[in-house]
């Protein structure tokens, strides 16, 4: 459910800037009256889709792992009954 989230919110963010370069588009370096230069602008649209998604993604697996590790040492440690 996380992950979904996250990943919704990073989509959100990349459309978004990528709108707002569009918009921008500083010296052409998006488009122009050739074409559009799709590289760059696809580009910018990744990057900050795994700023805003790649970033929690590992700190989720990390904790996710962790979890797993602790869980793991207390179900050996457990004395039987």
């Amino acid at each position: 459910m996380i992950l979904a989230v996250f990943t919704l919110i990073g989509l959100a963010v990349a459309a978004f800037m990528m709108y707002v370069a569009w918009q921008h588009n500083p010296q052409g370096e998006f488009h122009d009256e050739t074409g559009v230069y799709w590289g760059y602008w696809l580009l910018l649209g990744f990057s900050w889709f795994i700023a805003i998604s790649g970033i929690p993604y590992a700190v989720g697996v990390g904790v996710l792992a962790y979890r797993s590790i602790v869980r793991s040492r207390r179900a050996r440690s457990t004395p039987p009954i």
